[in-house]
């Protein structure tokens, strides 16, 4: 709810109960702002690995210790923490990039030769807007832009239609093609999802979903609710996975993030999906550009706005007085008017992160284009 100091509060108070528990101290983190002398950011360098309990309390606490040594500016100090946790959540949690880059393919292949423009004859007049892309790209950002609209419902990510489109798609280890469940679109999908909407928000007038993963599912989306807006975000990749590396997700989801090599190869994966889908339904789809938004905020959301079909309120821009809850990583920043701070974040760490800058060059992407 973005009460950071009684969060705080609450937090100290566990932490006296067990105080060699990584994650009372990592969500301790989100919720303080630390400082060079700040006891906390003692008590956690003096806490020995053997001291807790297992793996994922001392993941926890690394990347606690990282969050307050950012907050102190001593980033290069940071890292070799970072990369103890992300080593260890990497360890735990392995990841396959060639079972990635296949599930892609098949979705794709699934997707291929859909007609944007002669939806079923049975597709919903309703028009979601769905903001997807990267985690860590500015997609809660733009999606609290949208929903500072009065006309809009943030519904926050909710899997409601990527979810459905996967379990009517999936086949085993391969996938149907969306011509082959045409006849089950409308009940498995459109119906569905109108069902969970109506469920969650009646009065709702338009909403926005943002779902990480609904990029991969666009053809068959916008087959059977062709009225629908597809937002796909973007940002400098080497901020944008530096980002992802920073933070930790819940246990066992998103596990390329904890290695440089399986966050370049998920990259270029997605990248891949983008292109697809410019050349599938060009004209449906609109790229939302972070840095842009982030360097001339207006005039962006301005833009953005307009991409959902939507008049402009002045109130977009005021999106972080808003007073419901976030889900999201982004809980604490979203609570903010929208800073630059975030840029060129990865310069800061030195040669911490010239494994990241390599595994992109060795993959053909070329970053200069952020610059």
């Amino acid at each position: 709810m973005g009460e950071l100091k009684k969060a705080e509060f609450y937090l100290r108070k566990a932490l006296k109960l067990k105080p060699n528990n990584g994650s009372l101290y990592r969500l301790l983190s989100i919720a303080r702002k630390f400082t060079p002398d700040d006891p906390y950011l003692a008590k956690m360098l003096a806490i020995k690995p053997d001291q807790l309990a297992n793996d994922m309390d001392r993941w926890e606490l690394n990347f606690a210790i990282t969050k307050a040594l950012e907050d102190t500016k001593a980033y290069e100090a940071a890292f070799p923490y970072l990369k103890r946790g992300n080593d260890l959540v990497a360890a735990n949690y392995p990841y396959d990039p060639q079972a990635w880059r296949d599930q892609v393919a098949q979705l794709q292949s699934a997707q291929s030769g859909l007609d944007p423009a002669a939806p079923l004859p049975d597709h919903i007049k309703d028009a979601p807007i769905f903001v997807t892309g990267m985690p860590r790209s500015g997609t809660t950002l733009i999606e609290q832009i949208i929903a500072a609209h009065s006309d809009v419902t943030s519904m926050g990510e909710t899997r409601f239609a990527s979810g459905a489109v996967e379990r009517l798609l999936r086949d085993g280890t391969t996938y149907k093609t969306v011509s082959d469940v045409a006849d089950r679109l409308r009940i498995n999908v459109a119906d569905k999802y109108l069902a969970d909407v109506a469920a969650r928000y009646p009065s709702a007038k338009r909403t926005v979903d943002k779902s990480i993963q609904t990029y991969l599912y666009l053809g068959a989306i916008k087959t059977i609710i062709p009225n629908a807006k597809f937002l796909i975000v973007q940002r400098d990749p080497r901020d944008n996975l530096l980002s992802i590396y920073r933070n930790l997700f819940q246990a066992g989801t998103h596990r390329y993030a904890y290695d440089f090599e399986s966050l370049a190869d998920h990259y270029l994966a997605f990248r891949d999906m983008v292109s697809f889908w410019k050349q599938q339904m060009p004209d449906d789809i609109y790229i939302a550009d972070y840095d842009t938004l982030v360097r001339d905020p207006e005039d962006k959301a301005r833009a953005l706005i307009a991409a959902c079909g939507l008049e402009w309120q002045d109130q977009c821009l005021e999106f972080h007085k808003s007073t419901g809850a976030v889900k999201t990583l982004s809980l604490a920043q979203v609570r903010q008017p929208i800073y630059k701070s975030s840029q060129k974040a990865w310069q800061r760490y030195g040669d911490g992160v010239m494994p990241l800058l390599k595994a992109l060059e060795k993959r053909g992407i070329n970053v200069t284009e952020w610059d």
